[in-house]
């Protein structure tokens, strides 16, 4: 059993995450994902609806441009991409888990990049986020973290 070795430092993908409740309905979102160790990331949310979650450091703002509002957050949980990596233990079937709370995070990895994430969120949802055009050690300017809102948006703290 080992941990999963991060060896870059910037971190860009298309993602699909599919959230599939007890019922088994499902709901599918597209977006791009850029993330930046050790704390950052900012997830772009195309479809169904456009939103924006910002990740820096223990803080987290989704912003929806559709109701033009951003809400500011505090992370329940210190994870993050990289602590997920970083903390994983290698399972018998070659995927990687890894636990924060109540949440075990699973993860499979091909061509030394996260290919596929997977985990039961709080709500019992089974959660699977799956990475394509995935890109590595990409240059990116921590200004793409930093959400700066117009006077236009109502701010909920």
């Amino acid at each position: 059993m080992f941990a999963f070795s991060i060896d870059y430092d910037g971190f860009e993908a298309d993602f699909v995450q599919t959230v599939k409740n007890k019922s088994g309905k499902k709901i599918e979102y597209y977006g791009k994902l850029k993330a930046k160790k050790p704390d950052k990331g900012v997830w772009e949310y195309s479809k169904p609806v456009k939103k924006t979650v910002f990740v820096n450091g223990d803080s987290v703002i989704v912003y929806e441009p559709l109701l033009s509002q951003a809400k500011y957050l505090k992370k329940r949980n210190s994870i993050s991409l990289d602590a997920i990596l970083k903390n994983a233990k290698q399972n018998n079937d070659g995927t990687f888990s890894t636990k924060d709370g109540d949440i075990t995070y699973n993860f499979s990895v091909s061509s030394g990049m996260v290919e596929k994430l997977w985990y039961k969120d709080a709500m019992d949802n089974d959660v699977t986020i799956a990475f394509d055009g995935r890109k590595k050690n990409q240059s990116i300017p921590n200004s793409t973290f930093e959400f700066k809102p117009s006077a236009e948006i109502d701010i909920i703290k």
